[in-house]
């Protein structure tokens, strides 16, 4: 199951007192997991560390927000939530803001705008996969960010490198990851890479793909 609690931050821009829907536990019992990265599931949900003040407009990062409200009169009973509830931020507007102060932060950002552009290819096949400008730029981008040392990073960069159709340099990349654990997610990603597939699919195969990823839009 999925739990939550509210709890009372600060907007570090304008000092609105607002309140959040934190989520405390999340399992990913049922989910669906993408060659991306992403996690679909029916009890998965994290709370973004990115948000957006709906009294001044502003993002945030969750850990400015919280360390303000450590720092408030809030643990005296003092503090009252009265601008609202923090809404989610919309990861290409904020990606188009820069709106990160740290490596960290802009790969955060930056994957969650990738994740959020490749939404409308998640659900049904697609007739053609084509990257905006942006969006090529940002998958360029998120290569120079990653770091090659983890099996996570590695797999990333692969999937990364096949959606810019670049399927010689996704294979080369998978190579280099030697966990076991990540079988699957290698697999799937290579066998997608070798049928020169660009767009993002399921780790595990839909029932409606026939052949060898054959019936995955390219």
């Amino acid at each position: 199951m999925t739990s939550y609690t509210n709890e009372p931050i600060e907007c570090p821009h304008c000092e609105a007192a607002l309140e959040i829907l934190l989520s405390t536990s999340c399992n990913t019992f049922g989910a669906e997991f993408y060659t991306d990265g992403f996690v679909d599931g029916p009890m998965y949900d994290e709370t973004s560390r990115l948000q957006l003040c709906p009294s001044c407009g502003e993002y945030f990062w969750l850990e400015d927000a919280m360390s303000e409200c450590s720092e408030s009169d809030s643990g005296a009973g003092q503090f009252r939530p009265r601008s609202g509830a923090v809404r989610g931020p919309q990861y290409e507007d904020a990606l188009r803001r820069a709106v990160w102060k740290s490596r960290d932060q802009e790969l955060y950002v930056r994957v969650r705008a990738w994740w959020s552009s490749n939404a409308p290819y998640r659900s049904q096949p697609a007739e053609s996969f084509d990257l905006s400008a942006q969006e090529e730029a940002n998958l360029t981008r998120l290569l120079d960010l990653l770091d090659d040392e983890s099996p996570d990073a590695l797999i990333m960069r692969a999937e990364i490198y096949r959606e810019l159709g670049r399927f010689e340099d996704s294979l080369e990349a998978l190579g280099r990851v030697s966990d076991d654990r990540y079988a699957t997610a290698v697999q799937r990603v290579g066998a997608l890479a070798r049928a020169m597939t660009r767009t993002v699919a399921p780790i595990k195969p839909s029932e409606n793909e026939h052949g060898q990823d054959g019936g995955t839009p390219r």
